[in-house]
Formats: C-alpha cells, structure tokens, sequence
C-alpha cells in the first residue's frame, strides 16, 4: 500500500512538471491495456479520503471548497434535510427525521426543547468529514453575503453555473446552483442556489434558515420547510 502511495505521488510530480511546460500525452494502464489521451491540460487526482480542503476567504470562518459529498467544486454533491445526516431517495414531511407526520408538529428543535442551532450529531458536515467542519451558522452567511464579491458565472458548455464568492482578502470559492430536493424530484438545479445554515427560524415553526439564490438574487437568510433537501458547504475555525 506504501509502495502504491509512493509511486502515485511520483507520477503526480511528474506529470505536474511536465504540465507547467507544455501540453503532454498520458499513457494510463489498467489490466494490462492501455490508453493514450492527447494533449491534455492538466491532471486531477480524485480526493479518496473525502478529506475537504478549507479556503480562508478572511472571514470569522474558513469555507469549504466543495459541497459536502461534492469532489469539485463544481459538483452539486448531497443533499440533505436539515437536521439529517443521510441522503435518501424521497424528501417529504413523512420521510423527515424529525417530523411527527400524524400531528405535523416537529419532535426536535421544537418548542418543548427550545433548541434552534443543530447538534453535532445532527450535523451533517460535522457526522461526513469530522469534528473540525460544521455547517455555518445564520450569521456566518449572512457575513459570506455581506462581506464577499458575488459573481455569477453561466458555463454552458461544461454545464457550471453558479457564483463565484470572492472575499476581502481575494481568495475565492465556487458555489453552483444545484437547486434543491423535494419529494423524489430535483428542482430549480442550474438556476437556483440553496444552502442550509445550522438555524431555524424559530421553536414555534416548521422552518430552517438557508442561503438562497438565483443569477439575480442572493439571500443569505431564508427560510424553507425543514424537509426539503438543500446542499451544505461546511466551514471551519
């Protein structure tokens, strides 16, 4: 295994060097056979440990690069119900964790336990990548609104579309429009943006508060049925 991870850092140097130069073919063998692709422009080797790579966008907090679930940064990733940990296939008040479906009343985060910031067990970032990463809380996209450059981006041919989120120190993350989950069905994906925040919007409601957006629009502080399955960008201290 250490000679694998070794020899797939060498190649890594390699190729590298030589792509700072010029455009290279690669030669990639599997099974005894063997591929050529021409001319190519650089070489990304996919992330196997899931391990996301924080961006310091001089904020309070460092953002995430990806979506979690997400390789890219263009990727949509996972989606989730607020307060879940999982993907499912259905989103819906009778598939929500936290949803007494009978009453409609929510069974957490409610007004009996008056809880409005997600634990960490419900914490979808924090449960996928470790107790360093969370998701941000309301204020936190509040301020990744406030405090950042917005710039929308429509890449037809690749399909990327989506803002590009420049901070004050001119660091920047993508964050696609990978529009949201609701019963078994995608919807609004290229053109609308919909991020869960760890709040809701109140004990007395069945709302959580999330960052919304459109090409024209950006909203850091709305609210949507807590079932609906939203992306996460996590962040970090």
């Amino acid at each position: 295994m250490m000679r694998k991870h070794i020899l797939s850092l060498i190649l890594f140097a390699v190729v590298s060097v030589a792509l700072a130069q010029q455009k290279v073919s690669v030669k990639i063998w599997k099974g005894g056979n063997s591929t050529t692709i021409e001319q190519i422009d650089s070489v990304t080797f996919p992330n196997t440990t899931h391990q996301m790579v924080s961006v310091d966008l001089g904020l309070s907090v460092k953002w995430g690069a990806c979506n979690v679930g997400a390789e890219t940064p263009e990727a949509y990733g996972n989606y989730y119900a607020w307060g879940e940990t999982g993907i499912k296939k259905v989103y819906n008040w009778e598939k929500y964790k936290y949803a007494d479906a009978a009453s409609a009343t929510m069974t957490k985060y409610n007004s009996t336990d008056g809880k409005t910031i997600l634990e960490t067990n419900d914490d979808a970032a924090t449960v996928v990548l470790g107790s360093t990463w969370r998701i941000p809380t309301t204020s936190e996209m509040k301020e990744l609104v406030e405090k950042c450059t917005w710039k929308w981006q429509e890449d037809e041919e690749n399909g990327h579309y989506g803002y590009w989120v420049t901070g004050p120190n001119g660091n920047r993350i993508f964050l696609p429009a990978g529009g949201c989950m609701n019963d078994d069905s995608p919807y609004a994906v290229g053109f609308n943006g919909y991020y869960w925040t760890s709040s809701v919007s109140s004990v007395d409601d069945r709302l959580a508060r999330h960052l919304f957006f459109d090409y024209n629009n950006i909203n850091g502080t709305n609210v949507s049925q807590r079932y609906y399955g939203f992306c996460i960008r996590p962040v970090k201290p």
